[in-house]
């Protein structure tokens, strides 16, 4: 599996970093590619939810921020 951050929000007093995370070595070739994000201890907010790449781009810092529970 391969993983690359594309986006890092602070909320709060918290670090978010969203992580794109693909099969192969094109990730344009995996029609199953997502998104995982992390919190600022490394742990995935998102476990066993993948946030799939569905051509809306990267999660928002409002995707985000939803997904916390709304935390500033």
């Amino acid at each position: 599996m391969n993983r690359e951050t594309v986006a890092t929000y602070s909320i709060g007093n918290r670090t978010i970093e969203v992580d794109l995370c693909w099969e192969g070595k094109d990730l344009n070739a995996d029609t199953h590619r997502f998104y995982d994000i992390y919190d600022e201890h490394g742990a995935c907010i998102n476990l066993g939810e993948p946030w799939y790449d569905d051509a809306q781009g990267v999660p928002t810092l409002e995707d985000v921020k939803c997904l916390i529970g709304g935390e500033e």
